[in-house]
């Protein structure tokens, strides 16, 4: 009696040990959809850094049908955008986080491999999402460049990445355009104004600000900026701005 029902035991285990699966899940807990339950590790999403940049003049919300005064001109601004790329959080401690990501691209140069950190800021799209970017412990600074990472990037094929030329504003002989701005100026308002900042003599410019980040393990973070477009105007010639003296204010404008 006892043989018999030893049988009908290890028939039941074998029976239950072919109906089991295992389950598939991401094992990483640095991703977002970390599943500590999975036997099998796959389909991993990690967290992104959400830069999102709030656009005032001079303290105020920017409103695009409202009219400015810049000296003694009146302005209204059209449109703004600005390429960044190169971001970067910091502490005290010396952490320094960037993002995990890196692309193969194919250039009109050829095929290059780079941090696949690059965004497009505008009054339109004032969100960046940059992929791959874990933070581990608390940051109180985020940089970023405005422009490139380095001199000698040409367009990209993929039509969706902020190098290609259909998401760029890019000029053979003067490079991507670093900041495009138009607005219309003058007592009536009658002229259009357009004021861009070429790759081709700079790369860019580094922005650096303070803020208070507290990352967590397997979570998005965000990060909200202040873009002062009255401080950043202060002091131009509405009519004949200087693009590089433009460039050169903008760390005083972000916040």
């Amino acid at each position: 009696m006892t043989y018999y029902r030893f049988l009908v035991y290890v028939s039941c285990f074998f029976l239950l040990l072919g109906c089991y699966q295992a389950k598939e899940g991401c094992l990483d807990n640095r991703a977002l959809n970390y599943d500590v339950s999975a036997d099998r590790n796959c389909c991993c999403r990690y967290p992104e850094l959400i830069v999102r940049t709030n656009w005032v003049w001079k303290g105020s919300p920017l409103e695009l049908d409202s009219v400015y005064s810049l000296g003694n001109t009146r302005i209204r601004l059209l449109s703004a955008e600005l390429l960044v790329s190169n971001f970067t959080l910091k502490n005290e401690g010396g952490i320094t986080i960037v993002s995990d990501s890196t692309r193969d691209l194919l250039t009109l140069e050829g095929k290059v491999s780079i941090r696949d950190d690059f965004g497009q800021i505008s009054l339109a799209n004032s969100e960046v999402k940059i992929p791959f970017f874990i933070v581990r412990s608390d940051m109180d600074s985020l940089a970023f460049t405005v422009g490139l990472p380095r001199l000698g990037l040409s367009p990209v094929e993929d039509n969706t990445h902020p190098l290609s030329v259909e998401k760029s504003h890019w000029d053979a002989e003067r490079g991507f355009a670093i900041f495009d701005m138009k607005w219309l100026a003058g007592d009536d308002l009658g002229d259009t104004i357009s004021c861009v900042f070429y790759s081709q003599t700079e790369k860019g410019i580094q922005i650096r600000t303070s803020q208070n980040i507290e990352g967590e393990l397997g979570r998005n973070t965000s990060v909200d900026l202040t873009l002062d477009v009255g401080i950043w105007l202060e002091g131009i010639s509405p009519s004949q701005p200087d693009s590089a003296i433009l460039l050169h204010r903008l760390p005083k404008a972000f916040h």
